[in-house]
């Protein structure tokens, strides 16, 4: 399926509700990537062990050394070092054990998806809630066509 017929099949319609209703209805969600990504001089990483196919994040030991192999990096082969299964928990993680507070994602748009396209926007750790029985997505960019957000680029793919 493209992206386009997803849109026309799936897409519904722009629902319009004011800031303090999205953020009523909408759990808050955070930047994981952008909170450790720097913090204090420190720089975090997430990375996927493509051998497991699990992520696990590490810390350089500092900016200046990011490009040189002397990292302080979670030792894969050592079961008390944190591999998580998706990319999310690991930058969760990260945020946590460093006390970082994360930046939240603002919901800038919202619309009313069919139950198929809430299922995989779910899937993809997108912004989806059911209000008052509405399948709800909380798209968190604006400006571009629905069709061309990454998100539904890659529920295409599937």
């Amino acid at each position: 399926m493209t992206p386009k017929a997803i849109i026309q099949n799936h897409l519904i319609r722009q629902v319009y509700l004011s800031n303090a209703e999205i953020a009523e209805i909408f759990s808050p969600r955070f930047d994981y990537e952008e909170a450790c990504m720097s913090a204090e001089g420190r720089e975090f990483h997430v990375d996927l062990d493509e051998a497991i196919g699990n992520y696990f994040w590490w810390e350089a030991i500092s900016i200046e050394v990011l490009l040189k192999p002397d990292v302080k990096a979670a030792d894969l082969n050592n079961e008390s070092d944190p591999v998580f299964l998706t990319a999310r928990q690991a930058w969760f993680d990260c945020a946590q054990t460093n006390n970082i507070n994360p930046n939240p994602i603002e919901v800038l748009e919202v619309w009313l998806v069919s139950d198929w396209l809430y299922n995989k926007l779910d899937c993809q750790d997108e912004s989806v809630v059911i209000w008052k029985g509405l399948p709800l997505w909380g798209r968190t960019s604006t400006g571009l066509p629905v069709d061309r957000e990454d998100v539904i680029e890659a529920i295409a793919r599937l």
